[in-house]
C-alpha cells in the first residue's frame, strides 16, 4: 500500500488491530508514534512494528511524504 501524507498531514487518532505493520518511508518525513514512543523516519529508513500497539503516524517537514506500508493481514 502506497501512501502519500501533505505537509502536517496525519493519519488521525491512535488505533490498533490485530497483525504486523512495516514499511519504507520514499520521500520526507514521518514521525511514527508506536505507543508513548515517536520515531523521526525520514526517506530511505525502514520500520516494523505489532498493530496491537496504539499508533499514528504525521507529516511534520515541509514536503509531501510517501511510504510503502507491508500490512499482515491485509486490511485497506
Amino acid at each position: 500500500l502506497l501512501t502519500t501524507m501533505q505537509p502536517g498531514g496525519e493519519s488521525g487518532p491512535p488505533y490498533s488491530r490485530n497483525g504486523e505493520e512495516g514499511g519504507l518511508v520514499l520521500d520526507g518525513i514521518m514521525d511514527l508514534q508506536i505507543g508513548d514512543r515517536v520515531h523521526r523516519l525520514e526517506a530511505g529508513d525502514s520500520f516494523t512494528f505489532s498493530s496491537t500497539e496504539q499508533h499514528r503516524c504525521t507529516n511534520p517537514g515541509e514536503t509531501t511524504t510517501r511510504v510503502l506500508w507491508v500490512v499482515s493481514p491485509p486490511s485497506y
